[in-house]
């Protein structure tokens, strides 16, 4: 059970993944903010589905430690709930608030936050907040339309999250941009802040490719619809020196056609300790997607972790990449990508790598975890208890 001393507030997050899943911006930001010594409550979002046994024999909620000051709940619904297909019932909605509610019973004398990630939490956290008087933060963190599996009646929650909630946190300016033109009432209470990268984590001195060796171009991340298939089988034909070497679970099935090309390499998923040992081996690394509303949206994590090994970026010619042109070598079709890519290659005598690693330095979760509990305390100004009050 939880209850560490200490005098931190708590953060309850409602996320989008999988605490145990690819390690992305909700777990970055509890772990940073455990660090600063607040609890952090993740309520796992597959509701039952991670159960070993069913509903009928093991309905309880249960708690468990996943690390100092971080707690996972685990709350068993009667049926699986697709997350991305509908909403929660009246009844599910009951039954989470009720676990969450004894996670949070030690600490009824400390400030809760929720950190809501994806509108399916809509209800419950607009339940808890009418029992706790806890904020809701939506931590708008994708442009959740171009993700072509979540349901209309998922989507359409998002615009009620926005409404309701205290304060509205952005990834990317566009994506605020985005939404606080269509829903003018949101910018006043929003706040940007980007993703970022935790430098320690990929402090491995890069391991240029041995005598005879081909050099390594790597990517890691998704393999979803928008990684451009096509564009990688392009490079892969023209660059036969070069090995591909692709990391991330496969959601995209034409991913697999690339395995017919020798010097292409599926990886798999692999677990975040170890990807910063796989990418100290590449000689340049890849944003391959496919430009849209989504992508051009996107603050990318995998930048800054590139970043933080000095690598050279290949990427196509997103809107959210700009920022760093003079650092990423950005590309608009196979042919530029192509000639970019062994640009890429020969980069030497440069201080690229370092100008990268200095921008890894910076843009830290640290500093991010620093910025949202400024905007909170910036929020809670003139507030006769802190805690601003919405009409759900």
């Amino acid at each position: 059970m939880p209850g560490e001393a200490g005098g931190g507030s708590v953060f309850l997050f409602l996320p989008m993944v999988d605490w145990h899943g690819r390690f992305q911006r909700s777990q970055q930001m509890a772990r940073v903010l455990a660090e600063l010594g607040h609890t952090c409550i993740y309520v796992n979002p597959q509701l039952g589905a991670e159960y070993l046994l069913p509903y009928a024999f093991d309905a309880s909620p249960y708690i468990g430690r996943l690390a100092e000051r971080i707690y996972e709940v685990h709350v068993h619904l009667p049926r699986v709930h697709e997350s991305h297909a509908r909403g929660l019932t009246d009844s599910e909605v009951a039954r989470v608030v009720r676990a969450v509610g004894r996670a949070l019973r030690p600490y009824r004398s400390r400030e809760v936050t929720q950190i809501v990630s994806f509108p399916r939490w809509l209800e419950v956290a607009e339940c808890l907040r009418a029992l706790l008087g806890s904020r809701i933060v939506y931590d708008c963190h994708d442009y959740l339309p171009g993700f072509g599996r979540i349901s209309a009646e998922v989507l359409g929650r998002e615009d009620m999250l926005l409404e309701t909630s205290d304060l509205v946190v952005f990834s990317s300016e566009r994506l605020r941009s985005e939404i606080t033109n269509r829903l003018p009432e949101v910018g006043p209470k929003s706040v940007l802040i980007r993703n970022a990268v935790r430098p320690s984590d990929f402090a491995i001195a890069p391991q240029p490719p041995g005598t005879g060796k081909k050099p390594i171009v790597g990517y890691a991340g998704a393999l979803e619809s928008w990684f451009d298939v096509e564009l990688v089988r392009s490079l892969a034909s023209r660059h036969t020196d070069c090995v591909f070497q692709l990391i991330g679970g496969i959601e995209n099935a034409r991913v697999f056609e690339l395995e017919r090309l020798s010097n292409v390499e599926l990886a798999g998923e692999v677990r975040y300790g170890e990807i910063g040992a796989y990418m100290s081996k590449w000689s340049a690394a890849l944003i391959p997607f496919i430009k849209n509303q989504l992508t051009d949206s996107a603050d990318l994590i995998k930048l800054y972790e590139y970043f933080s090994l000095g690598l050279p970026v290949v990427s196509t010619a997103l809107a959210e990449l700009q920022r760093y042109r003079e650092l990423v070598y950005m590309a608009d079709d196979a042919a530029s990508f192509s000639r970019r890519l062994a640009e890429a290659l020969s980069e030497s005598g440069s201080d690229r790598p370092s100008r990268r690693r200095a921008v890894a330095a910076q843009e830290t979760w640290l500093c991010r975890a620093a910025a949202l509990l400024e905007a909170l305390r910036t929020q809670a100004g003139g507030e006769a208890d802190g805690v601003p009050r919405r009409s759900a």
